[in-house]
């Protein structure tokens, strides 16, 4: 927390809170005055959707009270699209009138993020609802005309969809600061991969250019760290993996901050029932 010159306290910074959404499932949100910000004022909720790799959606908000502005891609942070492939979209109305309507496919991580904000500063406050359905076919957008609005699956539509691929337990990532060791535990209330393993997960910001080194270490299991840009709990994208040797330590000395200014650090176990504390530690890397 940083010092006002008049000696008060001020404000924390509000941090980007992602909440699951279900495939068929319509949510209502709001975009109020205690959400994040983007850097140019306009408050924002993210959105994460897990689903079968490749499979084909449709994401539509629709709002009385704002013109709202949707994007969808592999990865949102502080509310904006961050893709290494340009597989980020952006849309404000073609879900008719200022309701915005995105079709895309659910990235090879398996987790689709969507952001939703206003289209300024002044306008991005008000309720909305947003729902993610099956890409309609060809077929079913015959079907469904006159009606200019995709309809949203009847529970039996929904039950019919593509299972889901192994989803994982996804933890909200902890804040950890350059030079700040950190005491965590890898415990059954954690995140959990595909595989049963349990996960933490952390992010630390610093400007870009900044070189680091990442280190933990574990007298009670032997863990493995991922580092990189990447949200998931795979860490497919530009990512360093590391393993401890016999003295239960791993490191990964050259982290290099791009222009995202955000890392992610996946904290786990060699083997699927390692449990126990660790440290972790940023440290500038001269």
């Amino acid at each position: 927390m940083s010092i006002l010159s008049g000696g008060a306290a001020a404000p924390e910074a509000v941090r980007q809170q992602e909440t699951p959404i279900s495939l068929g499932k319509t949510m209502a949100g709001e975009l109020a005055a205690t959400d994040p910000r983007l850097a140019d004022g306009r408050a924002y909720d993210v959105f994460m959707l897990s689903h079968q790799v490749g499979q084909s959606v449709q994401v539509t908000v629709r709002s009385i009270a704002l013109g709202a502005v949707i994007l969808a891609g592999p990865l949102v942070a502080d509310g904006r699209c961050i893709s290494m492939s340009g597989t980020c979209l952006v849309d404000d109305d073609s879900g008719g009138g200022r309701n915005p309507r995105i079709t895309t496919t659910i990235p090879h991580s398996g987790y689709l993020w969507i952001s939703v904000t206003g289209q300024n500063a002044n306008a991005a406050r008000g309720a909305y609802s947003i729902v993610v359905i099956p890409a309609p076919t060809a077929t079913s957008a015959t079907a469904t005309r006159p009606s200019p609005v995709a309809v949203e699956p009847t529970p039996a539509v929904t039950a019919s969809a593509p299972a889901p691929a192994q989803r994982m337990r996804r933890p909200k990532p902890n804040p950890i600061a350059l030079g700040r060791p950190v005491a965590g535990a890898l415990t059954a209330d954690d995140g959990q991969r595909a595989d049963g393993g349990l996960v933490d997960f952390y992010e630390f910001r610093a400007p870009e250019g900044t070189r680091a080194k990442v280190t933990i270490a574990s007298s009670s299991f032997t863990p493995v760290i991922s580092v990189g840009t990447d949200g998931t709990l795979n860490c497919t994208h530009t990512c360093q993996p590391a393993e401890a040797g016999t003295d239960g330590k791993a490191q990964i000395g050259n982290v290099v901050v791009t222009g995202m200014e955000l890392v992610r650090i996946v904290v786990g176990s060699r083997f699927t029932d390692g449990m126990g504390s660790y440290t972790l530690t940023v440290s500038r890397k001269p």
